[in-house]
C-alpha cells in the first residue's frame, strides 16, 4: 500500500530510523547530564570535607586521612550488605522449598516471621543456621564472619582518624590500605559467586538440603529458642 507515492514500508523504516537516532541522541544527552551532576556532587562532597578536587592540592594530611576513613567505611558496609542480602535470599529459598506458606503482613508494624529473620537476626547467626542445612564452604563462612566483625567494629567507633587510633584488619591486612581493601573485595565477591551459584544448584536440584522444616515454627526454632520466643511475642496473634 502506498500513500502519496511513498510506500508504507518505506515510511515505517524512515520513522524507525529517525526515532532510533533521536533515542540515541537523548541517551547521550542524559549520560552527559548525569556525568556533570555526579561531578558537581563529588565536588560539593569534597568541599564539605574541606578537600580540594585535586588531592595533591590538599595541604592537611588529616583531611586525607578522614577521607580514607569515610571511603573504607562505605566499602565495608557495602560489602557487608551484599553478603547479608544473599543470605536473606537463601533464607527465603529454604522457607519456600519446604513448601511453607509465606505469612501475610501484620498490622501495627509488627514483624512477620520472615521479616524478623531478615531484619533482626545478625548475619553471623544467619550463616550459622544455613550451614546446618546447606554445604556452605568454610571459606565463605569465614568471609561472612570477618566482614561482619569488621563492619561491627567500624560502626561502633565514632572517632576521626580511626585508622591511626585503632588497628582494623581484614585477614591480617590493615583495612585502611589498598592491600586490605583489595583482599576484602576479592573475598566478598568470591563468596558472593559461590552463594549465588548455590541458589542456582538448589533450583536445579544439584544441591539438596540436609533437612527441611515441617512447619513455620520448626523453621523458626532453627534460629534458637530465645530468638523464637522474641519473634512469637512480637507477632500478631494467630500469625505463624
Amino acid at each position: 500500500m502506498q500513500r502519496h507515492g511513498v510506500s508504507a514500508t518505506g515510511l515505517g523504516r524512515g520513522l524507525t530510523s529517525e526515532q532510533t537516532d533521536f533515542d540515541k541522541a537523548m541517551e547521550r544527552r542524559f549520560r552527559r547530564q548525569e556525568l556533570l551532576r555526579h561531578r558537581r556532587e563529588l565536588k560539593d562532597i569534597l568541599a564539605v570535607l574541606q578537600l580540594d578536587a585535586n588531592l595533591e592540592a590538599t595541604a592537611e594530611s588529616d583531611r586525607l586521612d578522614v577521607t580514607i576513613e569515610y571511603l573504607v567505611r562505605g566499602i565495608v558496609v557495602s560489602e557487608y550488605v551484599l553478603l547479608d542480602a544473599l543470605l536473606n535470599k537463601h533464607i527465603y529459598l529454604y522457607f519456600i522449598t519446604a513448601g511453607l506458606k509465606l505469612p501475610a503482613p501484620t498490622d501495627g508494624g509488627r514483624f512477620t516471621l520472615l521479616q524478623w529473620l531478615i531484619e533482626d537476626v545478625p548475619t553471623r547467626r544467619k550463616v550459622a543456621v544455613l550451614t546446618k542445612v546447606l554445604p556452605i564452604p568454610d571459606r565463605v563462612v569465614k568471609t561472612v564472619h570477618r566482614v561482619a566483625d569488621l563492619r561491627n567494629g567500624l560502626a561502633h567507633v565514632a572517632t576521626s582518624s580511626v585508622s591511626m587510633t585503632h588497628k582494623f584488619t581484614y585477614d591480617r591486612y590493615d583495612v585502611f590500605t589498598s592491600v586490605g581493601v583489595q583482599h576484602l573485595i576479592e573475598d566478598v565477591h568470591n563468596a558472593h559467586d559461590e552463594l549465588e551459584a548455590m541458589v542456582e544448584h538448589i533450583w536445579d536440584r544439584k544441591v539438596k538440603y540436609r533437612s527441611l522444616p515441617s512447619t513455620p515454627s520448626a523453621f523458626l526454632d532453627a534460629f534458637g529458642k530465645a530468638e523464637c520466643t522474641k519473634a512469637r511475642r512480637t507477632s500478631k496473634p494467630g500469625s505463624p
